[in-house]
């Protein structure tokens, strides 16, 4: 598709969304703050234009992005979307716990990671780490690389026990599911948890089926006895830190720049 087609592509778009805009001005429904964002949003072409790429140019599925993003945001997971990060993880952020890598996978995507050794389930709720990683998401939403050719994520679970299992709630679980998969227009192309201990296999269970059918293609479940075997497979141990079985210091791997862009 050349440029005029995409620039055609993304005029029509844009019609479209205002027109599902205008019918949910006249509805009048959700808060009043949903409608404050939606309508600085539609101000904000360049947002707009995101929403719709993530999408695909499927204008119905990036209006309703868009709609549950500020719904989530604002209605739904307000506690989420605090100022600041909770207390409790944000050593976590600093020392480097969870991220995005420099390098791609061998499809050219970015790479997000979440090592839990540091999460002490103690003190942290896995809402409180929820809240901290959806501060890291919320630079995609800036980011055309992102947008247009989504992410991968990796879970390394070895430092996780029974404390840790009982954060995932169904509840807490669904809440994930809501935020990253149904709220941002930022595709999640592979899902790898590795390390992945017997005992949350059965909460597993318990949210596969409120799985959307490609997150359950796109995820890859990996017990300890495998340790990076499958990764690999999939990302160069090359292009990897040494908490997810790489060549790498996590220092020189992690992408700080982009975090603190």
């Amino acid at each position: 598709m050349g440029n005029s087609d995409i620039e055609c592509e993304m005029e029509d778009g844009l019609k479209e969304m205002r027109k599902f805009y205008e019918e949910f001005k006249i509805k009048n429904e959700s808060s009043q703050e949903v409608r404050d964002f939606l309508a600085n949003a539609f101000q904000d072409e360049a947002l707009l234009s995101r929403f719709l790429r993530g999408r695909k140019f499927r204008t119905q599925y990036a209006w309703d992005t868009l709609r549950r993003y500020a719904e989530t945001r604002f209605d739904t997971y307000p506690d989420i979307f605090t100022d600041d990060i909770p207390k409790s993880v944000v050593h976590m952020r600093e020392n480097l716990s969870m991220g995005f890598l420099k390098q791609r996978d061998k499809e050219g995507r970015r790479i997000a990671y979440f090592k839990t050794t540091e999460w002490d389930a103690d003190k942290a709720t896995l809402k409180d780490v929820t809240a901290a990683s959806v501060r890291i998401f919320e630079r995609l939403l800036h980011d055309e690389d992102g947008i247009n050719n989504g992410i991968v994520f990796i879970q390394e679970c070895s430092g996780m026990t029974l404390k840790h299992a009982t954060h995932y709630t169904l509840p807490a679980m669904l809440r994930i599911i809501n935020l990253y998969w149904y709220a941002y227009p930022v595709k999640l192309k592979a899902v790898y948890f590795v390390n992945f201990p017997y005992i949350l296999t059965f909460l597993y269970r318990i949210v596969k089926p409120f799985l959307p059918k490609k997150l359950k293609e796109r995820l890859l479940l990996t017990p300890p006895s495998r340790k990076f075997e499958d990764l690999h497979k999939q990302i160069s141990p090359d292009k990897l830190p040494k908490c997810l079985g790489g060549h790498l210091e996590l220092e020189e791997a992690a992408d700080l720049a982009f975090l603190d862009g």
